[in-house]
């Protein structure tokens, strides 16, 4: 196991979700420099989440952000707020509580699925990508995004990204014909060793390189290309792929491609939506097409209609991802597909 990973996680495979400073409460989808620190997907999950532990006793976020220190202290509460109107010890002790029981996470918690990538003629599988889930929804993790609302201080985000990366370089020993997809947070990539880090621990699992692809979020900032460019070469050089997920979506998506040596494009699924439109009809095309000029490999994400897989293959991608195929389903499941050799495909 990765040295750090291993310090970062308490024993019970229990993560310290960190309070510190004025951090605030990371969103998803957030502007420059919001996600600085945070884990992967978060940018993936299209969940809105009501208050940072689920609560369902109405108290707001200010309230939970100021018990948990990550309010700054000259920010007065709102009088009509349910912190200010609460009369018993009890109701407070009550809210404490709760606060005390989100503030661990434990991996035992958590699971990944795998949503598979699908040849542009419907064939066959070729990859799948890894996503975060919770094993057992309840009042405080409905969804991922619950999750991550746990892992906002850069050591909690870390053991997060590792765990994600060490349980899909585990599972992608079941599937020897399959590539995996994983999503790493441009945090780690300003880590000057994450690319031995990450080679490291998969030789140490005895997982493949070659069938490994490291996705980074373009929503997600790179501000520090040199250290990222080095990583990258260095992982393309022990067989890693690495590619650039919600193509379009996010900071300065004609820099990335610049500046970093990555292998596929993943078209956002904002823009598979809009197929059918001229806006992004076109803009579809442009992409493909600059993809394939720069030698890359493109997968369009969000595929959910037959319309927009065949406008697409036809277009030029290489592969398919979305509900028109399948969801993102257990390890077990996809061993069974792979196992009877079935191509998931939505009854629509």
């Amino acid at each position: 196991m990765v040295h750090r990973f291993g310090r970062l996680v308490q024993p019970g495979g229990m993560v310290p979700f960190g309070s510190g400073g004025e951090r605030g409460e990371r969103l998803l989808d957030a502007p420059a420099g919001a996600t600085e620190g945070g884990g992967l997907l978060g940018e993936k999950l299209d969940i809105e989440r009501e208050g940072a532990c689920g609560g369902q006793n109405r108290v707001r976020r200010r309230h939970r952000r100021r018990f948990l220190g990550i309010l700054p202290m000259g920010q007065p509460l709102s009088n009509d707020s349910p912190a200010m109107m609460a009369s018993s010890e009890s109701e407070v002790e009550g809210r404490m509580s709760e606060v005390r029981e989100c503030r661990h996470v434990s991996f035992d918690e958590l699971t990944l699925h795998y949503q598979p990538q699908i040849a542009a003629d419907g064939s066959r599988i070729v990859s799948v990508e890894a996503l975060l889930r919770v094993l057992k929804p309840e009042p405080r993790f409905v969804t991922a995004a619950d999750v991550l609302a746990h892992f906002e201080a850069p050591d909690d985000a870390e053991a997060l990204d590792w765990w994600v990366f060490h349980t899909a370089a585990t599972d992608s020993l079941l599937w020897p014909d399959l590539s995996v997809g994983i999503n790493v947070s441009a945090a780690r990539f300003r880590e000057p060793d994450f690319a031995d880090r990450a080679l490291a621990l998969t030789l140490e699992i005895g997982a493949d390189p070659k069938r490994l692809e490291i996705e980074i979020v373009e929503s997600s900032f790179i501000d520090d290309f040199d250290t990222a460019l080095a990583n990258i070469e260095r992982l393309r050089a022990h067989g890693f792929r690495v590619a650039l997920d919600d193509f379009g979506t996010g900071y300065s998506s004609l820099t990335y491609l610049l500046k970093l040596p990555i292998d596929k494009l993943k078209i956002d699924k904002s823009f598979v939506d809009g197929i059918g439109t001229i806006q992004s009809t076109v803009i579809v095309q442009a992409v493909v097409a600059l993809a394939r000029a720069l030698g890359l490999k493109i997968t369009a994400e969000g595929v959910e209609t037959e319309e927009q897989w065949r406008f697409l293959k036809i277009a030029g991608c290489h592969l398919m991802q979305g509900w028109y195929f399948a969801k993102a389903l257990p390890a077990d499941e996809v061993s069974r597909l792979q196992a009877d050799r079935i191509v998931p495909r939505s009854a629509a």
